[in-house]
């Protein structure tokens, strides 16, 4: 989980979180994140690393003392629509799902529990929204959230 270390606020990141921890073969070695299958990969922000989990058992490998889990909620969207869950962040949607099963693995593993891999087989025809600029007024939880913890944009088929 890469993100502001100052802060401990994690970027919810997607793409590039999950694979095994590799190393360039250039004359400066940096880590790389492995896809499994693949023989390269993106390069780790060691800078703005917030937490590292082994994939199998869920334990911390790494946990920067200020990092803090993503606050986060599922609720029902308020007008009827084909993906009726929504995932928030700090009063934000940031992804919006058709089951709330999908929504509930989602917020997991943005807040760092492992889920299964067919999890993300699954969600393959999704579309990923980008960030919306946040306002300079405090956000609530809104009401009618069911589920509360501390996920990215995301937008499941």
């Amino acid at each position: 989980m890469l993100g502001d270390t100052a802060t401990g606020r994690c970027w919810l990141d997607e793409h590039d979180v999950v694979g095994h921890i590799g190393r360039s073969t250039g004359s400066l070695k940096v880590p790389l994140l492995i896809e499994p299958g693949e023989d390269g990969g993106a390069a780790i922000l060691t800078d703005c690393l917030l937490r590292l989990i082994a994939w199998e058992s869920g334990r911390d490998l790494y946990r920067h003392p200020a990092y803090r889990v993503p606050g986060l909620a599922i609720q029902r969207a308020p007008e009827q629509t084909d993906l009726p869950w929504q995932v928030l962040h700090d009063g934000t949607v940031v992804a919006c799902f058709a089951e709330i099963g999908k929504a509930g693995g989602y917020l997991a593993f943005m807040c760092g529990e492992t889920v299964g891999h067919g999890f993300f087989s699954e969600n393959r025809g999704s579309v990923f929204l980008p960030a919306e600029p946040a306002s300079g007024s405090a956000r609530t939880r809104p009401a009618g959230a069911i589920a509360a913890a501390s996920p990215r944009r995301h937008r499941d088929r």
